[in-house]
């Protein structure tokens, strides 16, 4: 059984969720997801600012012109993906 059940995107439609199910201090943080995966010159980039900043990464990876991520914050798997 998986732990982390909530999928919720930094900067899509359910960012409404993040005060319910994030900290003051994590919700502070999250946004770094959308920063990290939208200015690192790569995935690997991205992750290594993601895991520098305290973000357990499941992954980063870049599908046609896109670069997807989910990163553990808390309890909670932040999900995002951006146009590179």
């Amino acid at each position: 059984r998986r732990r982390h059940t909530r999928y919720i995107s930094v900067t899509g439609v359910q960012t409404c969720a993040l005060p319910i199910c994030l900290t003051a201090d994590q919700r502070a943080k999250a946004p770094a997801i959308y920063k990290a995966i939208k200015t690192a010159k790569s995935a690997d980039d991205a992750a290594a600012e993601l895991t520098r900043q305290g973000f357990k990464v499941d992954y980063v990876t870049d599908i046609n012109g896109r670069r997807f991520v989910a990163a553990i914050l808390g309890e909670v798997r932040l999900i995002d993906n951006v146009q590179i």
